[in-house]
């Protein structure tokens, strides 16, 4: 569904979807990021609370497969135009560095 399905939600970097209705855990772990990595999402009024998901001052990384949807409701410091398991099977599994295992650990926790 909606290509959930590509990345493991079993690894120690899996939180979770963002989506219509989210978790208040994962909300408060997307305002403490330092990057946003948004596969394949519109990024549309309903997937980001009204547009107020996204703090303006983290930096964005979308990727979707149609480039008008890249940066047109927020601006992004870097836009892929490829599909969503394209980009996965290029990035492949992400490992959390030491610095950052704390907060996925909290993140992983309300997931």
């Amino acid at each position: 569904f909606r290509h959930q399905a590509l990345v493991e939600h079993r690894a120690p970097s899996g939180a979770g979807v963002l989506g219509l209705v989210n978790d208040p855990g994962l909300v408060s772990g997307v305002a403490d990021a330092d990057l946003i990595l948004a596969i394949g999402t519109r990024l549309d009024d309903p997937t980001t609370g009204g547009f107020t998901l996204l703090p303006a001052s983290t930096p964005l990384v979308h990727v979707h497969p149609g480039p008008h949807e890249i940066g047109r409701n927020r601006p992004v410091a870097v836009g892929l135009a490829t599909t969503p398991p394209v980009f996965v099977d290029a990035v492949g599994q992400v490992t959390p560095d030491v610095a950052r295992a704390g907060w996925c650990r909290r993140l992983r926790s309300s997931y």
